[in-house]
């Protein structure tokens, strides 16, 4: 049946501050089987959504795509966006998609719903303690805190760098898929200190919504 894509509004206050409301469409909605002929090789980036956990039905064509690629170990690197929907959904999502080993990216707000939700005691403001606490429990995290930069751990002492993260600061109009992966990919290459020049291919299931 034909549906209605989802949308977005934003609105800007005097100050420049953004506020989005979005609503659900035919994006959230697809068959559980969405991605069940998905082709994903060792050297490919998947980008997975947390908005894609919102709605039962892409929330389990999802899990079925973990579950697939996890029992094949395909290898690839999975990229986990995780938006405010970490607060809210199972736990048992957030399980089958941290099974593939992804970097998790959480800005300020959401790394504290997620230390919340796992019970981590960090105290508040304390960017790099919870970095080190979510790495502890998830592996590879990312906690993006706007003009004050962004920490990075990998298991071990989280590292900061003060440059503001590129990709939460682009218009909802200009931003790319592929853009926002290749910056957060960049981030964790500086605090690796390392480069690459490999050629990848991207795959972005499930539903994206600019906020």
């Amino acid at each position: 049946c034909i549906r209605d894509s989802g949308y977005c509004v934003a609105m800007t206050d005097a100050r420049a501050e953004r506020t989005f409301i979005s609503t659900c469409g035919a994006e959230t909605r697809g068959p559980v089987d969405a991605f069940d002929h998905l082709e994903v090789s060792g050297d490919d980036v998947v980008y997975l959504s947390g908005y894609s956990l919102a709605d039962e039905a892409s929330r389990v064509a999802l899990e079925r795509l973990a579950r697939r690629l996890t029992k094949a170990r395909a290898g690839c690197t999975a990229l986990f966006d995780v938006s405010p929907m970490v607060g809210s959904v199972p736990m048992s999502s957030l399980e089958h998609l941290g099974a593939l080993g992804p970097v998790w990216s959480l800005n300020e707000r959401e790394a504290g719903l997620l230390a919340d939700r796992l019970e981590l005691r960090v105290e508040a403001g304390d960017h790099a303690g919870v970095c080190e606490a979510l790495s502890g429990r998830l592996g590879t995290v990312l906690v993006r805190v706007g003009e004050q930069g962004s920490w990075f751990s990998d298991g071990g002492a989280a590292r900061h760098t003060p440059s503001t993260v590129s990709y939460t600061h682009l218009r909802a109009h200009e931003t790319s898929l592929h853009l926002v992966c290749r910056l957060l990919f960049e981030k964790i290459f500086f605090f690796n200190d390392t480069a690459t020049t490999e050629i990848y291919t991207l795959h972005i299931v499930g539903s994206v919504r600019c906020v």
